[in-house]
């Protein structure tokens, strides 16, 4: 069995030789696909034994990635992207190895990523592994998923996996989501607008910062059929948030709330924003309630089974903040 690791790059000579450093011993075919870097990308790719492929970018992320795969001759596919890594779990080869011979439909591997600035929050699940067919190629112009273009995508979690992302300068965010928002307008543009954009136009539009549009599409998203299972917290932060900076009324957050509480009990975040709002309505008593579960859950140990979180330190002692205000106010009321 043959197993090809992928990359599609652009000026990535400082991430990329920790990357295929991390993964060496669980591929046999190595390809980068550069999409005009102009530092030393395409010399460190080589360095590795690669087969560098230049790529005339047309601002489709499903296209670079689908002409990776045109050119692989692995069984399976590892597609990172140049700043993730493999930190631990096992070996990757032997995994695959098993899923090949032993008969499963299993056509993608789902694993947990990591994000190294924020390592208190639960890991992001994504596909990184998946069979070299001609029917599984990336859809998408940006944010591109993994599609069987001929029936369902059979997918595996396969939680012993430990991947790392090394993030994103915060100041590079905002220009990584115009950018993203940029492609995303042109494909609509030339396509047409698609149920399967409005999640993450909504998310371009929250990160940037433009509110009563992130509403906007995060309403369409939840109406439409088509949603991202292991995002769907996401739809709430941002839906909760943008209220909030849209000046929405606290009963009305406080029914959104509710929603999100029920889908994911475990989750601390929707707890503290619960406590926020009621507390704001002077329900101080059951805002304690709501900020001590909140703070269970947040330690808990079954946090890192969750598939989404933005809670971390520093948000945790803004509730730890409003516990004590509240304590005071309840105090000097007696």
């Amino acid at each position: 069995m043959l197993i090809t690791a992928c990359y599609i790059v652009k000026n990535e000579e400082k991430t990329l030789p920790r990357s295929i450093e991390s993964l060496q011993g669980n591929f046999d075919e190595l390809i980068v696909v550069d999409t005009g870097s102009t530092d030393k990308t395409v010399e460190v790719a080589k360095k590795y034994g690669a087969s560098v492929y230049d790529y005339v970018w047309q601002g489709d992320f499903s296209a670079a990635r689908n002409y990776a795969l045109a050119n692989a001759q692995g069984d399976w596919i590892l597609f990172f992207d140049a700043d993730e890594y493999y930190e631990s779990g096992g070996s990757v080869r032997a995994y695959l190895e098993y899923l090949q011979h032993s008969g499963t439909d299993i056509d993608a591997v789902i694993i947990n990523l990591y994000n190294l600035d924020s390592p208190q929050l639960p890991a992001m699940k994504v596909i990184r592994m998946f069979r070299n067919h001609p029917s599984i190629r990336y859809a998408g112009a940006v944010h591109e998923q993994i599609v069987r273009q001929d029936g369902h995508l059979h997918t595996l979690l396969a939680e012993q996996f430990k991947f790392m992302h090394t993030g994103y300068a915060i100041e590079a965010m905002p220009i990584k989501l115009r950018r993203n928002l940029d492609l995303i307008e042109a494909d609509i543009a030339r396509n047409g607008e698609r149920d399967s954009y409005y999640y993450y136009l909504a998310e371009c539009h929250f990160g940037l910062q433009h509110y009563p549009q992130a509403l906007e599409y995060i309403a369409k998203a939840l109406e439409s059929p088509v949603k991202y299972p292991y995002e769907l917290a996401n739809y709430y932060h941002i839906l909760l948030e943008s209220m909030r900076q849209c000046n929405y009324p606290a009963k009305e957050m406080e029914k959104i709330c509710n929603i999100a509480i029920s889908l994911f009990p475990d989750m601390p975040e929707f707890y503290g924003e619960q406590g926020m709002i009621v507390s704001s309505m002077g329900r101080l008593e059951e805002a304690l309630k709501l900020f001590s579960k909140c703070i269970a859950c947040y330690h808990s140990p079954q946090r890192q089974n969750n598939h989404y979180g933005y809670f971390d330190d520093k948000v945790m002692e803004i509730v730890d903040t409003r516990i004590t205000q509240i304590h005071e106010l309840l105090e000097g009321g007696r």
